[in-house]
């Protein structure tokens, strides 16, 4: 059962989010240009960007899915870590030097620089739109699931709630609301994880029981040197795979141009890439002892929470866990917290560069629109 607290938390997550919109929309150049309302002036700090770009691609999907992953399969998944982290440096000394110079607002416009040609631009933009569209109804609704299940609201209307706040600070303060949020929703993220670590490692005995018990079970296997492409993970497929299927998020990305491109400096914009290194090794610390801390409690219990039918998905393992076990009032206020600013983060960076692109790529050099129209006009979008 929810205490009033729980939604006292929930409430600040959302009634925050739409706070900062409404004041990045008052502030500086009012949003009135696509330099500050796309690139945020090219003048944005280092550290909030650094952390809006690690959040915003570790959606609510992966803050479900990675405690569940380790839960039911071990630790392989925790190599994959480093794919990411050489998925980053990888993007931050080759994309990150050849577009930042360029000065351009849609990264899709190298492509007509560099080929001479526009349809090469266009079908580009295309296939972000369609990929970006389809992506964002994956990462909306994992969070709808997990609001189903532990405060029975319809998924239809979390999809609903999750999109209307996102469209809503997003719109109103574009990339500096996406980012200033995301830097506050990260907060959210970080003290939802942690009160799962801690309050199920008390449940089972201690953090060296929950070590213990996984270890015990085979959940700390982690490396599997085969080069067999039917093994579900192994050493190869989770870094040089996963180091590849990465490279595209990091660097040649609009999401991500957008961010490192609103920063000063080249050096600075190199640093919000590498800065990912640390931020990915501490996510995938605390999302690895959160399944470890999961499997130790269903385990000293002999429960499997999936084998008898509690749930229907194994990404259901956090939200049944709160539903059941985090009686606690505040407790699973900042769980759903967490989950949200997950997608929160991952919904408004996909809109705001889907709409910029579409009107950059699609609408502005046919319709000759002013700058000032343009912006309105990606606002609507």
């Amino acid at each position: 059962m929810m205490h009033p607290v729980d939604y006292a938390f929930i409430a600040v997550i959302c009634l925050a989010s739409v706070g900062i919109g409404i004041v990045t929309s008052c502030t500086g150049g009012r949003q009135k240009s696509t330099k500050e309302y796309v690139m945020g002036n090219r003048q944005m700090r280092l550290l909030p960007v650094a952390i809006s770009i690690l959040v915003s691609f570790w959606s609510a999907v992966a803050l479900l899915g990675s405690p569940a992953e380790i839960f039911y399969f071990g630790s392989y998944y925790n190599l994959t870590g480093i794919g990411i982290a050489l998925a980053c440096l990888v993007s931050a000394f080759t994309f990150v030097p050849l577009f930042y110079p360029l000065q351009i607002t849609s990264i899709y416009e190298y492509l007509e620089l560099r080929y001479n040609n526009k349809f090469i631009r266009y079908w580009s933009t295309f296939l972000y739109v369609i990929t970006s569209v389809l992506y964002l109804a994956v990462a909306q609704l994992a969070p709808a699931i997990a609001l189903d299940a532990v405060m029975n609201i319809p998924q239809w209307a979390g999809i609903l709630i999750i999109g209307v706040i996102s469209v809503i600070y997003t719109a109103l303060g574009g990339i500096k609301a996406v980012i200033w949020s995301d830097v506050f929703q990260s907060f959210f993220i970080l003290v939802g994880l942690l009160a799962v670590v801690i309050k199920a490692s008390i449940d089972s005995g201690g953090l060296q029981n929950v070590m213990d018990v996984s270890s015990q079970w085979g959940r700390l296997e982690t490396f599997d040197w085969r080069a067999d492409p039917r093994v579900r993970l192994t050493v190869w497929s989770s870094t040089i795979g996963v180091m590849f299927g990465w490279i595209p998020w990091y660097g040649p990305n609009q999401a991500a141009f957008q961010r490192f491109a609103s920063l000063p400096t080249l050096a600075k914009a190199k640093w919000s890439i590498l800065l990912n290194v640390l931020g990915v090794i501490l996510l995938f610390s605390l999302l690895a002892l959160t399944g470890y801390a999961l499997f130790a409690f269903y385990a000293v219990r002999g429960c499997d929470p999936f084998s008898n039918s509690d749930i229907q998905s194994i990404n259901q393992l956090l939200p049944i866990y709160v539903k059941t076990e985090l009686q606690i009032p505040s407790f699973g206020g900042i769980l759903i917290a967490c989950v949200l600013s997950g997608a929160f983060s991952t919904t408004s960076t996909v809109l705001n560069s889907q709409a910029a692109v579409t009107v950059i790529d699609f609408v502005q050099p046919y319709r000759n629109l002013s700058d000032a129209k343009a912006t309105v006009l990606i606002k609507w979008l």
